[in-house]
Parts: C-alpha cells; structure tokens; sequence
C-alpha cells in the first residue's frame, strides 16, 4: 500500500514499556503508517522495529519541546495519537511546564 493511503498514527513515548508493544502490534498492520516519538532519556530504541520496516518512522525529539513538536505535526498530518509518554510531576507555577496545544 503507498504511503499516501495509509492511516498515519503518532505514538509519543514510544520507546517505552507500554508504547513500543503498541508500536510493534500496529506496525503488523499493513494499512497504518506508525510515526513513532520518543527522546530516548528513559525508553530503548532496541525495544522498537527495525528500520527496514515499510510503515514505521521513527522521530527522535522530546514531546516538552515546542518547536520540534511543531515540526512534526506540521510534517505529519497523522489520523490518530497514543500519548504513551510517561507523564512529568510540575510544581504548581513552575516555569518547566505549559500548555501545549494541538
């Protein structure tokens, strides 16, 4: 199936436990392209498909920062996300976190 028929699915915290079983149970379905997110500092690329898979991508870039989640939405124009990412603990008023809009 070409690319541009295919369902595009975004997993951040894909590297993860619970993301990269995801990752890999939707990269057997031939009919979605998996654009998987993940920065790395607490997940394993080894846990992830192999590069040579035809419907996965995988995007190294940390889901706290704007611009390189711009970029990606604004690149990708996927059909469905799986926030698998594991979630941070923010002190109220601190100035590590915002509100991130999609």
């Amino acid at each position: 199936m070409s690319e541009s028929k295919m369902k595009k699915i975004l997993i951040t915290g894909a590297a993860g436990n619970i993301g990269s079983a995801l990752t890999l149970a939707l990269c057997k379905k031939r009919e979605y392209l998996v654009l998987a997110v993940d920065d790395l500092s607490t997940g394993s690329i080894e846990k992830l498909p192999s590069t040579e898979t035809e419907n996965y991508r995988f995007i190294k870039a940390d889901v706290n920062d704007c611009s390189e989640m711009s970029a990606i939405f604004l690149n990708y124009h996927y059909d469905f996300d799986f926030q698998m990412r594991r979630l941070q603990k923010f002190k109220p008023g601190s100035k590590d976190h915002f509100l991130f809009l999609a």
